[in-house]
C-alpha cells in the first residue's frame, strides 16, 4: 500500500503593502483621536466607543481606494508602526550613552521632511538685485502641530504636562508619517 501524504496547506494570501498615504493618514487620524484611543476606561472612554474610532479610521484608509483593509488589520499597522518608533529612539538612546571609541550611531532619518517641505505652504519674498530681473525666493512657511492635538494625550491625571512623552509622540509620527 502507498503510504498516504498529509493534504498540502493552501497558502496564505498577503495583503498588499500599506502605502505612504494610508500610513500618513492612520498616523493623523490616530493623533487627532488619542485623548480617546489611549485614555483610560471611563464613562466617555468606553471599548464600543474606540471601537467606533477605530471603524472610522479604517472606513477613510478603505476610501483611499488602494486596497480592502479590515480594522484588525489597521489597528496592528499602527501598534507595530509606534513599535518600530520605540525601538529605533531605544537603539538610538543606548548607542549615545555609550562609551568608548568608534564612529557614531546614525542619526534617525525623519523621510517626512522632505516630503512635508515640499508640501507645505510657501513664502515667496522678492529681492532687488543688480540686473533689471528681480530674485524670487521660496521659504516654507512652518505649520506646528496644533496644542490641541499635543496636549489631549499629554496631559497627565494631575492637568500637568508630561514634555517626555509628548516629544516622544511627535518624534514618532514624524517617523513613520512615510514608510
Amino acid at each position: 500500500m502507498a503510504e498516504e501524504q498529509p493534504p498540502k496547506k493552501i497558502p496564505r494570501i498577503r495583503g498588499q503593502n500599506f502605502s505612504s498615504m494610508e500610513v500618513n493618514l492612520i498616523s493623523r487620524r490616530v493623533v487627532e483621536e488619542l485623548a480617546l484611543l489611549r485614555g483610560k476606561f471611563g464613562k466617555d472612554v468606553t471599548a464600543d466607543a474606540k471601537n467606533k474610532i477605530w471603524e472610522k479610521i479604517t472606513a477613510e484608509v478603505i476610501a483611499l481606494g488602494v486596497s480592502y483593509r479590515q480594522v484588525l488589520t489597521v489597528k496592528t499597522k499602527f501598534r507595530n508602526l509606534t513599535r518600530d518608533a520605540k525601538d529605533k529612539f531605544t537603539y538610538e538612546k543606548r548607542e549615545r550613552n555609550r562609551t568608548g571609541g568608534g564612529p557614531a550611531p546614525k542619526p534617525i532619518r525623519f523621510p517626512q521632511q522632505t516630503e512635508t517641505s515640499e508640501s507645505r505652504p510657501t513664502q515667496f519674498s522678492i529681492q532687488e538685485s543688480s540686473s533689471s530681473d528681480p530674485i524670487y525666493f521660496a521659504e516654507p512657511v512652518s505649520s506646528p502641530i496644533p496644542a490641541q492635538i499635543a496636549a489631549s494625550g499629554c496631559q497627565t491625571s494631575d492637568g500637568n504636562y508630561n514634555l517626555d512623552f509628548c516629544i516622544m509622540l511627535c518624534k514618532l509620527f514624524l517617523q513613520f508619517c512615510i514608510s
